[in-house]
């Protein structure tokens, strides 16, 4: 691969269409064989431009074969997959991020979305991308649109579940000096946090009467399209806090894409408009108030102000010091608010 050409993994549940001598192509609907369904493989994706105006495009796109017909060798998608992840991680001595996109997403959209994510974040910590592509419509058309993705994020969580138990038991299965021990971080932006949710509750219905056992490192909540009692409530993301080491809560009052989603998807207030309801909780859960920094510069994304996570320059190099692995309290430009129990972001020109 060239410097410009940024490789990212992934796992989706969307219908697959294979042509002999073609790519690969996914679509809008779970796959055929059911929502838990999962094929896997690797994109490769060309980042082309100045800083100011970055374009991603697809370039290559390998799907790994998958079969489970009865009388023949199982061939499973994930071993190879997992083992490249591996193998990327330990080489270029590099933590892991998992990546859940968000409402109106096409897997190319995902795809090129995760691999901006891994080109920004990835600055000074180097990180190997990992996607779960769960089947949004990729459009933007209220009403539909909104409840049929979030009925299919629902339905995914399955998937997501056993996306997660095929890792466990490939990091299991390999000798202790085989192992890279290397962070697995996650990111989930809007109604990807509400997948996770069901991913969550699946985990949890695989091991009942048991805590979920330490996977992952820092998991971040963005713009998050979930209820802000989530964290909370056993029935939602509690167990999140001991699959995790520390959640990051990333908001703002101001982003008009959860107000639309409060005000007329009757949903309750959103996690990612007021951060969590119970403020000074558990200390795993760490608040950060996007309110001034949530548009990007040039206004870029003034009309929603929902993707300050990649847009949000501020936001981006907050993260940054997150994975850097410094402590909340000591990560420059945030202030103490004991309003929200946790830190007010401040905009590069106030510090």
């Amino acid at each position: 691969m060239s410097d410009d050409t940024i490789r990212v993994y992934y796992a989706t549940n969307r219908s697959c269409e294979e042509t002999a001598g073609k790519p690969p192509t996914f679509g809008r609907q779970p796959h055929a064989e059911g929502a838990h369904w999962i094929r896997f493989g690797w994109v490769d994706v060309a980042a082309t431009g100045t800083l100011d105006d970055r374009r991603y495009q697809i370039t290559q796109l390998h799907l790994e074969p998958e079969s489970m017909a009865q009388g023949a060798p199982k061939i499973l998608g994930s071993i190879p997959t997992f083992t490249a992840i591996k193998q990327d991680a330990s080489a270029q001595d590099a933590d892991i991020l998992c990546y859940l996109h968000g409402f109106a997403n096409s897997f190319e959209s995902a795809i090129q979305r995760a691999a901006e994510i891994k080109e920004k974040l990835g600055e000074r910590r180097k990180l190997v991308m990992f996607v779960f592509c769960w089947p949004s419509n990729g459009e933007m058309i209220p009403e539909i649109s909104y409840h049929s993705d979030r009925n299919d994020a629902e339905a995914s969580g399955h998937a997501m579940a056993r996306c997660l138990l095929k890792l466990g038991e490939f990091v299991q299965s390999l000798e202790k000096e085989q192992r890279c021990d290397k962070a697995i971080h996650l990111l989930a932006h809007s109604m990807g946090n509400y997948a996770l949710r069901w991913c969550v509750q699946a985990l949890v219905r695989q091991s009942p009467g048991q805590r979920l056992p330490h996977m992952l490192d820092d998991v971040f909540l963005m713009a998050a399209d979930e209820d802000n009692d989530c964290l909370e409530r056993d029935d939602k993301l509690a167990p999140l806090l001991d699959l995790a080491k520390r959640v990051h809560v990333y908001h703002s009052e101001d982003d008009r894409a959860l107000k639309i989603s409060d005000w007329t998807k009757f949903n309750p207030d959103r996690l990612g408009s007021t951060g969590p309801r119970r403020r000074g909780g558990d200390r795993k859960i760490v608040p950060v108030n996007c309110k001034y920094v949530d548009i990007g510069p040039d206004n870029e994304d003034a009309l929603t102000q929902h993707q300050y996570y990649r847009v949000g320059e501020e936001v981006v190099e907050d993260l940054r010091h997150v994975l850097d692995g410094m402590l909340p309290s000591e990560i420059p430009g945030r202030r103490f608010a004991p309003e929200d129990g946790g830190f007010l972001l401040l905009p590069f020109h106030k510090r």
